[in-house]
């Protein structure tokens, strides 16, 4: 009589189901003991296609797997908006100093910008101001208008919108309020009168995000 073959056991169709879905080589699994570990780690380290894979295949074995896989990639736009750190920046004017102020929690920065670009920018928090949420922040920055002069506008990050602004001209001693819109805010627009070699403030006051 004709010896049969015995069906194979549940033990190998586990391991064969399992390398032949994750593209691995041959590897020794053991249903018990402390080769666990290494199926764990595969779980854990093989990407999300793996992790599925290998959650199926713990299951065979009868080992608990974690309650999640923790393989998913970093969302790019949520990174971007991580990054979002308090600091402004201000258009058609000689920037000469900046000062960044945390007034809940009494403490300011200055940082002086000696070399005038088209767009001076200053970040509060790279400067090392402690900022959290809810904060009342102040963002000042002095500077010369050019001759001819241009338009003297700016834009400010992490400041809730509807945060006052409020543009002087030292050398007229005229001052006007606007309100911070999309981030942005223009003096100019808001009627402030500058002429070339005035001194010009702005002042950011409201809430941080």
């Amino acid at each position: 009589m004709a010896k049969r073959n015995s069906p194979p056991s549940r033990y190998h169709l586990s391991v064969r189901y399992y390398l032949s879905a994750t593209t691995m080589k041959s590897e020794t699994v053991e249903e018990q003991g402390p080769s666990r570990a290494p199926l764990r780690d595969t779980m854990r380290h093989a990407g999300a296609r793996a992790c599925s894979v290998g959650l199926i295949a713990a299951s065979l074995f009868t080992i608990a797997p974690a309650a999640e896989c923790d393989t998913a990639l970093p969302d790019p736009e949520s990174s971007s908006e991580a990054s979002v750190t308090l600091s402004a920046t201000v258009f058609g004017v000689n920037a000469l100093g900046a000062t960044c102020e945390n007034k809940t929690a009494s403490r300011s920065i200055f940082t002086p910008l000696p070399d005038p670009s088209p767009g001076e920018s200053w970040d509060c928090e790279a400067l090392g101001l402690d900022v959290s949420a809810g904060d009342i922040v102040r963002l000042i920055v002095r500077a010369r208008v050019p001759d001819p002069p241009a338009r003297f506008t700016g834009t400010a990050s992490r400041v809730a919108l509807g945060a006052t602004v409020r543009c002087v001209n030292q050398t007229q001693f005229v001052q006007v309020i606007v309100r911070l819109q999309d981030e942005n805010w223009d003096c100019t627009d808001a009627g402030l009168p500058i002429a070339g070699g005035d001194i010009v403030f702005s002042t950011i006051t409201g809430h941080a995000e």
